[in-house]
């Protein structure tokens, strides 16, 4: 259970497990960095049926959690413009391979960015009678939904279209700091 200062509202969402919950609605999300790009994929399963995948590119910059906490950011958005039948249990499974993200969610002192979008929306759906689990799965071990949400994640990377583009401060510090050495080498 999470206090949101903000709202003053108890957040019950960020409920996290290592074990499979069968709810109706299943979620796989992940994300992908490589020389490529990064990338993020969702796969969207209503009652054992993927109803919807997506591709999100970040740009070049940005890091795998982002892309993880992204893909996982736009699903819950998605589900909410989803027009999803009254006999399906307003039940959802976030699956995801990040325990960065998942360690994120618990910690009440992060506040970075997509964190807070991700407790933000959790909150709104909580209000809406949605209930929200947040599972960590291994990645590649053949989970039925893994392998699509791993393989949109790749495709996304490197994509001219980007999605997301707010670069981390520790990133742009690295970043200067190769420049500085470079140019302190010449």
């Amino acid at each position: 259970m999470m206090h949101n200062q903000k709202t003053g509202y108890t957040l019950q969402t960020v409920r996290i497990t290592e074990h499979h919950e069968d709810n109706a609605i299943q979620i796989f999300t992940d994300g992908s960095k490589s020389g490529q790009g990064v990338g993020a994929g969702i796969a969207i399963f209503i009652q054992n049926e993927l109803v919807l995948h997506r591709r999100l590119t970040l740009h070049s910059n940005c890091s795998n959690n982002q892309a993880e906490q992204l893909a996982i950011f736009k699903a819950m958005v998605t589900i909410k413009e989803l027009h999803i039948a009254d006999n399906v249990p307003r039940e959802i499974t976030i699956h995801t391979d990040s325990k960065i993200t998942l360690q994120s969610l618990k910690n009440p002192k992060n506040h970075k960015h997509l964190i807070n979008e991700i407790r933000e929306t959790s909150i709104s759906m909580e209000k809406q009678n949605w209930h929200i689990t947040f599972t960590w799965i291994r990645a590649h071990v053949g989970h039925y939904g893994n392998e699509p949400a791993d393989k949109l994640a790749k495709e996304a990377a490197g994509k001219d279209i980007i999605s997301y583009n707010r670069i981390p401060m520790c990133e742009i510090a690295q970043q200067l700091r190769e420049t500085s050495l470079k140019k302190w080498q010449m």
